[in-house]
């Protein structure tokens, strides 16, 4: 039975245990751990802290350039079980739209009111939209509060330029795209906008987004719309 290992900056984890690597340890390219006779690798592990001695045999190493959160310790965690598996209590990746919930709603609210398609405070927005805006499901208000577009007229053609509020950070589980349309029925998605943001807030940003090329000669509308999506 091989055992496998991440190492994050001066950190070990051995698959659902954490590790510190004492001072004065060190790791070879072929697997093998070397210590201060004195010492050995201490295993801490995630219901309560306890030492021992690494033992056996090591598949593969993992390093990492910045501690991992838990959602990434997860998809680790999911790696391991595909290619080797194993199973271990990874931590599951958090359900980041129920924590909205919790964090927006009072305790008891019913599923009606806190569902993704739902609109309680009855803005013609839903809390699916609202959870990517970083905004109050409950405070009416405008969809000009987070979203806004406008028509950039340069000398060498005229340019769409969009602006709208997101959560900062985007919780992986939501996924989004701009897309466009000429007639409301056939809907495309729409690449190459080139993007800044304009301000940070907390728990949020306002990002601006403009069309990398003029719109074409000939083209006397177009319509544009957020398409999101969360399992």
């Amino acid at each position: 039975m091989h055992s496998c290992l991440q190492i994050s900056q001066a950190a070990l984890s051995l698959t659902s245990s954490c590790c510190a690597l004492k001072p004065g340890a060190t790791v070879s390219g072929t697997g093998t751990f070397t210590a201060p006779a004195s010492d050995y690798l201490s295993l801490f592990n995630r219901t309560g802290n306890s030492t021992s001695p690494f033992k056996g045999d090591v598949a593969e190493l993992i390093f990492f350039g910045t501690q991992l959160s838990d959602g990434d310790v997860a998809k680790v965690g999911g790696y391991l079980a595909a290619r080797y598996g194993l199973s271990v209590p990874f931590p599951a990746l958090p359900d980041a739209y129920a924590l909205w919930v919790a964090s927006k709603f009072p305790s008891g609210s019913l599923s009606g009111t806190t569902a993704k398609t739902a609109d309680p405070d009855h803005d013609g927005r839903v809390n699916l939209e609202e959870f990517f805006h970083a905004s109050d499901p409950l405070q009416p208000d405008t969809a000009a509060a987070t979203t806004q577009a406008e028509l950039l007229q340069t000398s060498v053609g005229d340019f769409v330029m969009l602006k709208f509020r997101m959560a900062n950070p985007l919780p992986e589980e939501l996924t989004w795209q701009i897309e466009t349309s000429q007639d409301l029925a056939f809907w495309s998605d729409s690449p190459g906008w080139l993007r800044r943001t304009l301000s940070n807030g907390p728990g949020w940003k306002i990002m601006q987004f403009r069309s990398a090329s003029p719109i074409p000669t000939g083209i006397n509308k177009a319509f544009y719309r957020l398409l999101l999506e969360a399992p």
